[in-house]
């Protein structure tokens, strides 16, 4: 559930003039598409772009903000090069100033749980499944302003459920395994945050020492630990990811596009050379992560090229 309910707030939004929305050129689709729809509506929108470290900077969201901007919505951790944005600064600005802020916290809910915790924000989405819970369950957490709710209108009718803004009968059993994953990754996330570290420096020196032209995507100094984005000079993606399946499993975007692959918009978003995405690999992992075979992707890496 990454959903900015958008929609949601358009009505509001028209009827007081705010008709403006910032997000960033490298958030997930659940996101990009729904302000799409919202500009053929008649709202405008900004798209800021990263710089090639993959971080927005918090002076191209501030600039962009007018007296009409109704949200500035934007992830806390891209999705697929693991690069965590500035939300803090850019979540007291736009407190400060009246503008409502949304953090889609997929990849960061139940991992960065510290840096969550210290950002003012209006609303926030995850999903359980992100964070080892089942699937088909999310949340929006509404933050309430000067005591009173955000003008949010229910998106389906049929029911009083959900203080009247979801209708249906609630999924009982998933929402109880979502509340016992937050309450694992509480007790848990320092120790898989440290296992999660110890195999990014295992992986990136195994590269170093190997020989292979690579590079990496991202300021790894933004990343998270669960993940890393790397091209392996002159060797096509898909080429690799069809050599190593029976050993593992990597990703070249999201796995919400990979029916339709193209190239990354993420990346290009960055600015990288076409060249360079064709050759660019997803590798991520997590708490049952023991060891990164990354010798054995490098042995594949060399036979391509």
């Amino acid at each position: 559930m990454r959903t900015t309910t958008s929609r949601h707030r358009a009505e509001w939004g028209k009827a007081n003039n705010k008709t403006h929305i910032i997000t960033t050129a490298i958030e997930h689709k659940a996101t990009l598409e729904p302000i799409r729809q919202l500009e053929k509506q008649g709202f405008t929108a900004d798209f800021i772009a990263p710089d090639v470290s993959g971080r927005v900077k918090v002076e191209d969201i501030i600039s962009k903000i007018t007296g009409n901007t109704l949200l500035v919505s934007m992830q806390h951790v891209n999705n697929e090069t693991g690069i965590i944005q500035p939300i803090k600064e850019i979540g007291e600005y736009c407190q400060k100033n009246g503008v409502w802020f949304h953090i889609d916290a997929a990849q960061s809910c139940g991992k960065l749980i510290s840096e969550l915790q210290a950002v003012r924000y209006d609303m926030l989405s995850a999903t359980a499944h992100k964070m080892y819970g089942p699937q088909g369950i999310g949340i929006l957490v509404l933050r309430k302003r000067n005591y009173k709710r955000l003008p949010i209108l229910p998106h389906t009718r049929g029911g009083g459920q959900e203080n009247g803004l979801r209708p249906g009968t609630l999924p009982v059993a998933l929402i109880a395994g979502f509340g016992k994953a937050a309450e694992i990754a509480i007790e848990n996330h320092d120790k898989w945050a440290e296992q999660s570290k110890r195999l990014k420096v295992d992986a990136l020196l195994t590269l170093e020492k190997s020989g292979v032209k690579y590079t990496i995507n991202g300021e790894q100094r933004y990343c998270v630990d669960t993940t890393l984005n790397v091209a392996f000079i002159g060797v096509n993606s898909e080429a690799l990811m069809i050599a190593i399946r029976d050993s593992c499993s990597l990703s070249n975007g999201s796995a919400c596009t990979s029916k339709d692959y193209k190239l990354s918009y993420v990346l290009q978003a960055m600015g990288i050379d076409d060249k360079i995405i064709e050759n660019s690999i997803r590798i991520s992992w997590g708490k049952n992560t023991k060891n990164l075979d990354i010798k054995k992707l490098i042995a594949v890496v060399k036979q391509i090229a």
